[in-house]
């Protein structure tokens, strides 16, 4: 093929043998699959408008091991894909090249993939793909909507310029249409919400999505039973919530007091998946949140978001917390709670039961195998040298309990309710913060994540 680029016959038998020689090919070198990429990408160059010719090359390049473990030019290959989808109209063809967009914008640096995306001719193609796919109802076309719906969410995560020339073609009003035909279809309103969520993390672009329609189909989906579903939508409630800036006064029959304590609700029932159900690039859009003071849900959604993340690829999100300086902020979540909920004061004890609670999320949460496992190098039972004293109010159905438990370090068992439980010798209290207080539970999990598999030491 790199001989005969030239000779259009050639190449169209030449990219059909390609692809049967590389498909379901296992053993096939790293070294020769980048080999192949790179043909494929100069014949994409060459033969554009050859609809026999393109399609072979689709199929080739439509491979979970080419797009997910070889190292290419995926910044020209997927420029070029786009073009493809405005050259042909064909089904077979398009789910092929928006499989291929899929992917690949999610690979592609940021820079590239706001470039890439803020193109308002190929964002104006996925649209209208989206809107034929929505206006016929068959098998096909919702495969083409799914990955148009994937290409687009992948092509506006962290890329303003891209959610402004989505905003621009009027794609809000077509995906709240798009929400509400196929409610209860969670893998197409997983998508859906991903997308409005890059929107609403962009300062200025959150008034657009103020509308009546949408806010009302998101309180709906709050209490949806799939988690992602409900974890996008409160996720765009929580970003729009954070901003004191914006006007709600024309959404009608809208309590947001109510709805920041369902928000607050239902992310305290969430299990954590036992799959990885989203990814980010940064963390740069929880910061805000993390030390947002308007509701306890707003941060919570975000520490949950964090803990998720850590908890299923802790490698990866491990090192991000540290250089993005996020770790840092996890910090004082934790002890700003220790002094706020137990009026631990002294910074020395703030570390201590830090530690301690760090070192308990380990042993007590048999939901995170990971963690489980983990050993640390404190020495966080060796609690003589302090002489703790923790605050609690005494509402707490389970401070009776705690109490009778802890009476034997004092010497006498109390006669009556008293605030300031001595836990020298005893975790009970520390065991009920982490069942109760999700805001200790989670930053905690986040925290220990960081000590386990982090090389960079957990400053505490």
């Amino acid at each position: 093929m790199e001989r005969h680029m030239k000779h259009p016959q050639l190449i169209l038998f030449s990219s059909g043998n390609l692809y049967n020689l590389t498909k379901n090919n296992p053993h096939l070198h790293p070294h020769i699959l980048r080999k192949v990429v790179n043909i494929c990408i100069e014949t994409m160059k060459h033969y554009s408008t050859e609809y026999q010719i393109i399609k072979n090359i689709l199929l080739t390049m439509c491979s979970d091991r080419i797009l997910q473990d070889i190292t290419f030019d995926r910044y020209t290959c997927i420029r070029l894909v786009m073009d493809t989808l405005l050259t042909f109209t064909d089904l077979s063809v398009n789910r092929l090249a928006l499989g291929i967009c899929a992917i690949l914008a999610a690979k592609i640096p940021t820079v590239e993939n706001a470039l890439m995306g803020s193109q308002s001719v190929y964002l104006k193609r996925l649209l209208d793909l989206v809107q034929e796919s929505y206006c016929v109802n068959t098998a096909n076309n919702e495969i083409i909507l799914k990955l148009s719906l994937s290409a687009l969410w992948n092509f506006t995560d962290e890329a303003p310029k891209t959610c402004e020339t989505f905003i621009k073609h009027n794609g809000i009003k077509l995906y709240v249409d798009t929400l509400i035909l196929f409610q209860d279809k969670s893998n197409v309103e997983t998508k859906i919400l991903g997308l409005l969520n890059n929107i609403a993390e962009v300062l200025h672009l959150r008034p657009h999505l103020i509308q009546p329609k949408l806010l009302h189909q998101l309180r709906k989906l709050i209490y949806s039973d799939q988690i992602d579903v409900s974890y996008f939508a409160i996720g765009i409630l929580a970003q729009l919530a954070s901003d004191h800036h914006l006007d709600w006064t024309d959404v009608e029959d809208f309590d947001m007091d109510q709805m920041l304590q369902q928000m607050l609700n239902q992310i305290q029932s969430w299990p954590n998946p036992s799959f990885e159900m989203v990814s980010y690039r940064s963390f740069e859009p929880f910061m805000s949140l993390l030390v947002n003071d308007r509701h306890e849900s707003i941060s919570l959604w975000a520490l949950w978001a964090i803990h998720h993340v850590c908890t299923k690829n802790p490698n990866k999100y491990c090192r991000m917390l540290y250089d993005e300086k996020c770790i840092t902020k996890i910090i004082a979540i934790l002890t700003e709670r220790l002094q706020r909920q137990y009026r631990i004061d002294c910074q020395q004890q703030q570390r201590q039961l830090s530690r301690r609670l760090i070192n308990l999320v380990t042993v007590a949460d048999d939901e995170f195998q990971i963690l489980c496992k983990a050993r640390t190098d404190w020495n966080c039972y060796d609690r003589q040298q302090w002489n703790l004293v923790i605050e609690k109010s005494t509402n707490d159905n389970q401070l009776p309990q705690l109490l009778e438990c802890q009476a034997p370090l004092s010497g006498k068992k109390p006669s009556s309710p008293i605030t300031a439980i001595i836990v020298d010798g005893c975790d009970c209290l520390l065991k009920c913060s982490l069942d109760n207080d999700p805001l200790i539970r989670l930053s905690s999990i986040i925290l220990k994540s960081f000590h386990c598999f982090s090389p960079i030491p957990l400053n505490l």
